[in-house]
């Protein structure tokens, strides 16, 4: 599951930091893991509520815990952009926020309410800061004049990445006042346990408390661990030999090639088209995304262990897969009919895949709307615009509630 994703009218800050370091041209972060079967229950009606702004036009629901609590950012009246935690009531302002680096900011929380995102500290210098629910906690550099927080774990943990000294930047891990270097590269995401995965120079690493792991590539010369479960087990994208990159699974050997999938009436050769791992559960399940050449030509997936599966789209041309729960169920934005997610048209629609079927959530009057986060009792966090997204158009944070029938496990993802 995913808790952090991204900002502004980006798919996801995964998917922009894939486009950023694999191609020429256009989420963990996790929420804390729970064991358990994967029981997916019928969809009978979804409730949207609308959290509202910190007094600006724009906010985004980005992340949200076991407990239904969410983390966000919003405008401010004055034009701010500050990051927000949602607790039932109103938005709970935690000052500015100030993550971007590739484009790609985050915020994440954990299942105490913690949130970890990146402000602007006394200084005037940004910096990865911790609020811990009642005080927002300067976390530091590595001597540099940055630092900005990815991920944070059950236990307060916080990954991402800082500039040091003489410039470059490195991968670090914030744990209880101390800072740990982990060298070159970039840190994205954590679990319980404290293992860290991202990237170091060009690879994908897996950090586990005393020693950085190479975890090599598909045999071309890059990759990045974007996500991990509670079990080490890692996934990401890397380039291949031919130059596209696809999403891999790491189960502590060798990476696996999750492949890629397309549409009937994608032109070109398949072996180009682009894949990527955008949310990982409990089970080993990966969800992402798979592309064509052409705008438009994408589709969400899910990978049950064996095979990678289309999910389809709710009758449009494209759809993206944002996060994915331990009951299997994948939350993400589809195109509707005769419309296309590429420019946030207003035919695209948040959906929920149950195992079986892509649901329609809907959204604020007649705009388009995006699903970035669900926890496992199947409460989505997003945002929706109530109409045509243009430069004006209002976009706020909403929450999605199901109303279910008697639970039933879903076969057709492959797990027992």
């Amino acid at each position: 599951m995913r808790a952090a994703t991204p900002v502004g009218l980006c798919p996801s800050a995964i998917a922009t930091l894939f486009v950023s370091l694999f191609t020429t041209s256009c989420s963990s972060p996790l929420n804390p893991v729970e064991p358990g079967r994967p029981e997916l229950a019928a969809v009978t009606a979804v409730a949207l509520t609308d959290l509202g702004t910190l007094g600006g036009s724009h906010s985004e629901a980005l992340a949200i815990n076991a407990r239904g609590q969410v983390a966000g950012f919003s405008t401010t009246a004055t034009g701010e952009r500050h990051a927000f935690f949602w607790d039932g009531g109103a938005m709970r302002d935690l000052g500015v926020f100030a993550g971007g680096t590739f484009g790609t900011p985050f915020i994440a929380l954990n299942d105490a309410g913690q949130v970890a995102f990146t402000s602007v500290v006394a200084s005037g210098e940004r910096h990865a800061v911790l609020w811990d629910g009642t005080t927002v906690h300067d976390l530091g550099t590595l001597g540099g004049d940055y630092s900005e927080a990815t991920a944070i774990n059950a236990t307060g943990q916080v990954v991402g990445f800082s500039r040091i000294v003489a410039g470059d930047v490195h991968a670090v891990v914030w744990d209880r006042g101390a800072l740990r270097d982990l060298g070159l590269g970039r840190a994205l995401a954590i679990n319980r346990r404290g293992q860290v995965t991202g990237f170091s120079a060009s690879h994908a690493f897996l950090w586990n408390g005393t020693t950085l792991m190479d975890l090599g590539t598909l045999g071309g010369g890059t990759s990045v661990g974007t996500i991990i479960n509670e079990r080490g087990q890692v996934a990401g994208v890397s380039s291949l030999a031919s130059g596209t990159s696809h999403a891999f699974f790491w189960d502590g050997a060798a990476m696996q090639d999750l492949g890629a999938v397309g549409g009937d009436d994608w032109p070109g050769d398949p072996s180009s088209w682009f894949s990527g791992a955008t949310a990982i559960n409990a089970r080993g399940r990966v969800a992402g995304f798979s592309a064509g050449v052409l705008p438009a030509q994408e589709l969400a997936f899910f990978w049950d262990g064996t095979t990678m599966r289309s999910l389809g789209t709710l009758g449009g041309a494209d759809s993206h897969a944002m996060a994915m729960n331990d009951r299997g169920q994948v939350v993400g934005q589809s195109a509707l009919p005769s419309s296309t997610c590429y420019n946030y048209e207003v035919g695209c629609h948040a959906f929920l895949w149950n195992g079986t079927t892509m649901i329609d959530l809907g959204s604020l009057g007649s705009g388009p709307s995006v699903a970035l986060a669900v926890n496992r009792q199947g409460q989505i966090a997003g945002w929706s615009s109530p109409g045509d997204l243009h430069l004006f158009a209002p976009i706020h944070a909403v929450v999605w509630t199901l109303g279910t029938t008697s639970v039933a496990t879903a076969l057709t993802t492959g797990e027992r």
